[in-house]
């Protein structure tokens, strides 16, 4: 497949793992994905605020695409979600 001139080289975002057998390689991919979560919720408890924010308008937005149907199944997904990415400091205060 030709590329572009003007076209981006794909991204990557995990670097590439050589096939070490399966329980190795496995457990390499979790110690990858779980050091990116825990980088990821440490930025979000830095800025509470902002993530809150964004939760209310991304739950304003499903609740009013969905047409009120899914309310209650929205906030609990949004409450469970900022209870993770917040580790219940933000909307313990809230409460």
């Amino acid at each position: 497949m030709e590329r572009r001139e003007n076209e981006a080289e794909p991204v990557h975002c995990t670097p590439p793992i050589r096939n070490l057998g399966g329980a190795t390689e496995r457990k390499l991919k979790q110690e990858l994905r779980m050091g990116l979560l825990d980088k990821i919720k440490g930025m979000a408890s830095k800025n509470a605020d902002k993530v809150s924010d964004g939760m209310d308008k991304a739950v304003d937005m499903a609740k009013d695409k969905t047409g009120g149907k899914f309310d209650g199944a929205i906030d609990k997904a949004a409450d469970m979600a900022e209870d993770e990415l917040l580790d219940g400091d933000q909307t313990e205060a809230d409460s």
